[in-house]
């Protein structure tokens, strides 16, 4: 009875090793595109909100603020948006990253979740708003 428990075991390894690879690395992506699409069409608004108010910003938001423009390539004498860099770059390194953690799935796992939870924070974050919205314009 234990050869063939660990006959399942030793054929199930594999697959349970590419799986959490390719769940791994789906994740990063979607990250990479929540953080894309954050900067190109979240954050701009901000900024004209921003453009109206005359104190100064935190250091913090303005390099946000600065990161969008430089993604969106609305740089004064910006030839290429930065998204069309930033972003196959940053889909190379995470690759990289998580074919570099295959041979130990429990670091690639516990990454994958901190940006699972990093994802459903931003969506959250930015809906904040809108449900504020709609709850303003409900009453």
């Amino acid at each position: 009875m234990t050869s063939s428990h660990d006959d399942v075991l030793s054929q199930a390894r594999p697959v349970v090793r590419r799986l959490t690879f390719w769940y791994s690395l789906v994740l990063a992506w979607l990250w990479i595109a929540v953080q894309t699409a954050a900067l190109l069409f979240i954050v701009p608004m901000f900024r004209e909100m921003f453009a109206e108010f005359e104190f100064e910003l935190p250091r913090a938001t303005r390099w946000l603020l600065a990161a969008s423009e430089w993604m969106g390539g609305d740089r004064a004498g910006q030839v290429v948006s930065g998204w069309m860099i930033a972003v196959p770059l940053a889909a190379i390194a995470v690759t990289g990253l998580f074919a570099a953690l295959r041979r130990a799935p429990l670091l690639a796992m516990a990454l994958a979740t901190a940006l699972l939870a990093s994802i459903i924070a931003q969506v959250l974050l930015l809906l904040a708003p809108l449900y504020t919205m709609v709850d303003a314009v409900g009453q």
